[in-house]
């Protein structure tokens, strides 16, 4: 009887120990995929237009922005949660061209980043916010997309989110 106990545990441990490593390799794919990440989905007129809607968090654009070497036009969502914009990197935030603020309740967002950059604009819109991103840029620029909040009800996920992005630049 207790080799047939022990047998069954073995059994159960052995079934946990694969769940886990499961579970560990879809973490790890996820971690490893770069869709919605600092994703290149296209080049037009000479200006790249990057997807980060994973960023969903203000040290994750920053990361982004530290990233890019070349004059930045920032696409940022307005939000409910408060952030701190003046805990980025000041060089970063010199280095903007500028900041297209997208979404409800603006006022608050926009306000702050006026302290912080010079040329702060609003949109509706995310395909509001890429049309006057398109019109602002310029040969040998980029555009980020890069919201530094969480998801919100407009589109759910980040993934819905970066789509609605690449969708608007066609």
């Amino acid at each position: 009887m207790n080799a047939e106990i022990e047998i069954l545990k073995e059994q159960g441990l052995q079934k946990l120990a694969d769940r886990m490593l499961a579970k560990r390799k879809r973490d790890m794919n996820r971690l490893l995929d770069t869709t919605h990440r600092l994703q290149l989905v296209g080049e037009f007129d000479g200006i790249e237009f990057i997807n980060d809607a994973k960023s969903q968090d203000l040290e994750s654009t920053a990361f982004s922005l530290d990233s890019i070497s070349k004059p930045v036009f920032w696409i940022v969502e307005a939000g409910p949660y408060q952030r701190n914009f003046a805990n980025l990197d000041l060089d970063t935030l010199n280095e903007l061209e500028s900041v297209i603020v997208v979404g409800q309740n603006r006022a608050q967002t926009v306000e702050e980043l006026f302290q912080l950059v010079d040329v702060v604009v609003e949109a509706n819109t995310i395909q509001e916010a890429v049309d006057l991103s398109k019109e602002l840029a310029f040969k040998g620029s980029c555009v980020l997309y890069s919201p530094a909040i969480p998801n919100n009800n407009t589109y759910g996920d980040f993934e819905s989110r970066g789509d609605a992005f690449i969708q608007s630049l066609h």
